[in-house]
């Protein structure tokens, strides 16, 4: 960049390294991440998540913490993507870790409707079904409104239970709420049916669907 008279910048730095994690090129992005001091870069927590985001997809998780623990060390303030990224990969291995949330949370960082997604999926995976509806009155408890994706997973979990009324019952309480209609959430319904061999039932979920 600078043979062209061009001058490197934190972000052209950042965008280096999220281009080497995602070609499969973490050893290039590890050394570069490291040089960053070198070169006159001070990290923010961009740089920092992209590594986070990488040495989680390896299945690195210790190593993804101490990538987390040198952020603190540098006085980098964690997001709300950090958090995200490792809730998600616990969650995705059924080790759901609350710890974790209360931290995001004493740290400053309001948790999201995709923190809370991650969350509910988890409790899915480990059988924790009551607790994923409770997780959806705690979201409002602390500020977040519920999004359609968080409707969706509770919706999934229910179907693939066999509670479909329960499940229906959801649609009708977004409704309520104002809720856009979203295909997905419609189509968690339809397959259901379709596989149980209601039909009938499921043209009448996509009629609601086209006229709502």
């Amino acid at each position: 960049m600078t043979c062209f008279n061009r001058v490197r910048t934190r972000q052209s730095l950042n965008s280096l390294l999220n281009v080497h994690v995602d070609n499969d090129r973490f050893l290039v992005a590890n050394e570069l991440f490291d040089k960053a001091c070198k070169l006159g870069f001070r990290l923010n927590s961009v740089a920092f998540n992209v590594m986070i985001r990488g040495q989680l997809e390896k299945g690195e998780w210790k190593q993804a913490c101490k990538v987390f623990e040198e952020m603190l060390e540098t006085k980098v303030e964690p997001s709300v993507a950090t958090f995200n990224s490792l809730i998600g990969y616990l969650c995705g291995n059924g080790e759901l870790d609350k710890a974790l949330l209360e931290d995001m949370i004493k740290r400053g960082k309001r948790p999201n409707a995709v923190t809370y997604t991650l969350l509910m999926e988890g409790l899915c995976l480990i059988g924790e079904h009551d607790e994923v509806k409770k997780m959806m009155f705690d979201m409002e408890y602390r500020g977040c409104k519920p999004a359609v994706v968080n409707f969706g997973v509770l919706m999934s979990d229910l179907v693939k239970r066999g509670k479909i009324e329960e499940a229906k019952s959801l649609v009708h309480e977004m409704k309520k709420r104002h809720f856009k209609k979203d295909v997905v959430t419609y189509n968690i319904l339809i397959n259901y049916l379709c596989k149980e061999g209601r039909a009938a039932e499921a043209y009448k979920v996509l009629f609601e669907m086209q006229v709502m």
